[in-house]
């Protein structure tokens, strides 16, 4: 595949699963098998767990608004730097809904394989999220 492609492949995963939990859109894009390593370096390890995990966030903040800010690609997959803003309105990993609105500036890295993301790594500071969601 060619780097447009890979592009493009990382920035639909962004912009149809991340931000909207399109289930349809994950299995096309996701491999079986995918690996997603978090910020915390918890791996969550196969299609069906990553949109059970996304399936969750979703609930929580079901209105994601996200933007693209930079992108990369080569051959192996692809690089996407972005901006997530989204409003607490359910219960999140025991914290009740806040109703506070929080923003992510983030970078994930794609590794994609016959047209399937594989891997992904989420690299965005989770202490500032805790922050925002605390109010501060």
């Amino acid at each position: 595949m060619s780097h447009q492609q890979h592009r493009l492949i990382a920035r639909r995963y962004l912009t149809d699963v991340l931000s909207v939990v399109d289930i349809d859109a994950a299995d096309e894009l996701l491999a079986d098998d995918v690996v997603c390593i978090l910020p915390d370096a918890t791996r969550v390890e196969g299609a069906a767990a990553l949109k059970a995990m996304l399936r969750e966030v979703g609930g929580a903040f079901p209105h994601r608004d996200i933007s693209i800010d930079f992108e990369v690609a080569d051959e192996g997959g692809a690089a996407v730097v972005y901006s997530l803003r989204m409003k607490h309105v359910g219960d999140y990993k025991g914290l009740p809904a806040t109703g506070h609105e929080i923003v992510i500036t983030g970078v994930d890295t794609f590794r994609i394989s016959d047209g399937r993301v594989t891997e992904i790594r989420v690299f965005y500071n989770p202490e500032l999220v805790a922050a925002q969601l605390a109010g501060a």
